[in-house]
């Protein structure tokens, strides 16, 4: 949840630091930041009130917890709570430093974070306390470094984060990005609710276990989208900036192939990982969770079909005219906890949570981000065809292919899980080969050629 809240809040304010950029205004670019420092400021405030409200008739009628457990419940709560707070306030560096595609310092931070999770994990392996509220505790302290190491850095290295809302006002600019960030976070709470009310929906009618399951899914998934997700935040200044530019043809053809690639970066793990994931989450879990491998591979699914279109809707936040594109995914967002509970009430197996939350998320997302391209952006639908959707599904249909000869070649081993990722990964290289434009195997060709001569 917190992950994405805080990509979507990034999102907005780096959309007006992109634009702004774009047009080559620093004092706009100035004026953005100020904004944006006291509407998350004061978003930051209005959430934590809104979750603590939530809080107490969330653990009072909605959750099934057993008693034992539940001041450790709570406490964990409250710490996510304030990790939330954090979070929103630190948006507007996450978005300076991004609108700079400054991916050196995200690489940095990055490696903090990771040893910051180790050093959590070992402290809750070695701590005679209650493990869950170390756990707690300590994860939200980590929200609180990286915003900090986020501000020290801002201010010594742009000139734009200068924090002096009096002279930086721009009341017309309020509005913009007050509106814009609204119906941004519209989607983003629609969505957030949306997810996890699946949870709370499995957790009622199935219990604890099913939860376990999902938990496993959701932490595949997270993983197996990290390259795809860094991809994505490196593209999207420049999607911005182009439109700002107003080179809106450089625009739309970042938007497709930042599409292409969003969906290949976590296709090349996700493929292989579909066809050996009873293997591999047994050498992982040791006891796996009844339904957590078909959860897995469905949540890839559902995964893979919003990479397709992810860098389009980037491209129509450029825009700036995002009223009805995001009513009309707020209301995709909430269509899965609807259809899943009606599924669940009729008796039907735990999965379809998963087959549902494909259609929506995944087939109607789609259909609507394309038809707003179009319509807000005049993208061609057979350049994003042939550009996109063409190169993914073969190769796709050749790693799977090359990834099943091995899969059903062999008993389940070690020796079989390393095969099959060997062909999924040659396959994969040729599917891409075969589809990949004159001018990307050349950029290919001079960057291996960079590396073998360093």
């Amino acid at each position: 949840m917190l992950a994405f809240l805080n990509a979507c809040l990034a999102g907005s304010t780096q959309r007006f630091l992109s634009y702004a950029e774009g047009e080559g205004n620093i004092l706009h670019i100035k004026q953005v930041f100020n904004v944006s420092i006291i509407l998350h400021a004061s978003m930051a405030v209005l959430v934590g009130i809104a979750l603590t409200i939530f809080g107490i008739v969330f653990f009072n009628s909605m959750i099934n917890i057993p008693s034992s457990r539940f001041t450790a419940a709570i406490i964990v709560y409250a710490s996510l709570v304030i990790s939330t707070i954090i979070t929103i306030i630190s948006v507007p560096y996450d978005a300076v430093i991004n609108a700079h595609e400054n991916m050196m310092y995200y690489a940095i931070v990055g490696v903090i974070e990771s040893l910051l999770k180790l050093f959590v994990a070992l402290c809750v392996v070695y701590t005679s306390l209650d493990k869950l509220i170390v756990y707690g505790i300590l994860m939200a302290l980590i929200p609180f470094i990286i915003t900090l190491l986020m501000r020290i850095y801002c201010h010594r290295h742009y000139k734009e984060c200068k924090i002096q809302p009096k002279k930086y006002w721009n009341g017309k600019l309020v509005k913009q990005m007050a509106s814009f960030s609204g119906w941004s976070l519209l989607d983003a709470f629609s969505g957030i609710v949306g997810a996890n009310s699946l949870s709370i929906i499995l957790n009622n009618f199935f219990g604890t276990l099913l939860n376990a399951a999902q938990g496993v899914a959701n932490q595949v998934g997270g993983q197996l989208s990290s390259f795809s997700r860094s991809m994505i935040k490196a593209i999207t200044p420049v999607i911005t900036k182009s439109e700002g530019a107003g080179e809106r043809n450089s625009m739309l053809y970042y938007s497709i192939i930042g599409s292409k690639y969003a969906y290949l970066l976590l296709a090349v793990f996700a493929i292989p990982f579909f066809l050996e994931a009873d293997f591999i989450l047994t050498i992982w879990l040791k006891t796996v969770p009844d339904w957590a491998v078909l959860f897995c591979q469905l949540q890839l699914i559902s995964i893979l079909f919003t990479q397709l279109t992810v860098n389009l809707w980037s491209s129509i936040s450029a825009t700036g005219d995002v009223k009805h594109f995001y009513i009309c995914k707020s209301i995709v967002n909430s269509m899965p906890m609807v259809l899943t509970w009606i599924c669940f009430y009729f008796n039907m197996q735990p999965y379809w949570m998963y087959i549902v939350s494909i259609i929506c998320n995944g087939v109607i997302n789609s259909i609507i981000i394309i038809y707003f391209a179009m319509k807000k952006c005049s993208l061609k639908i057979f350049d994003f065809l042939k550009d996109a959707i063409y190169p993914v599904c073969i190769t796709t249909a050749i790693s799977l292919a090359m990834g099943v000869l091995g899969d059903f070649a062999f008993e389940e081993s070690y020796s079989r899980l390393f095969i099959t990722c060997f062909l999924s990964f040659f396959g994969f290289g040729l599917g891409y080969w075969i589809t990949c434009k004159n001018g990307e195997k050349k950029a290919i060709k001079t960057m291996l050629n960079k590396v073998l001569h360093k």
